[in-house]
């Protein structure tokens, strides 16, 4: 999986819960998250900070994937041309 996908999900973590929060997932979760964006890191990393992030937050895994989509588009459709609609199919 890219490290683009790992950079947004500390995006938005981070917005909501602070660094502490981000720093926390990442212990619980085994890993020690230097993820670059163009980077490729193993599906089973992202799979961890998914449940890590589910068990902290008490959020369902899979609201957990739709928030992080969720966020990171509103944050960066606020400073992008590309509308919402095109970015919601991404996801």
């Amino acid at each position: 999986m890219k490290g683009v996908v790992f950079n947004l999900l500390e995006e938005v973590v981070r917005r909501s819960h602070g660094e502490d929060t981000w720093d926390a997932l990442l212990d619980h979760a085994g890993l020690a998250g230097s993820y670059t964006s163009l980077g490729s890191y193993p599906d089973e990393d992202m799979s961890k900070l998914v449940l890590a992030a589910s068990r902290a937050l008490a959020m369902a895994p899979a609201d957990v994937l739709r928030w992080r989509c969720a966020r990171s588009i509103r944050a960066r459709t606020s400073r992008s041309s590309i509308s919402t609609t095109r970015r919601t199919a991404r996801c």
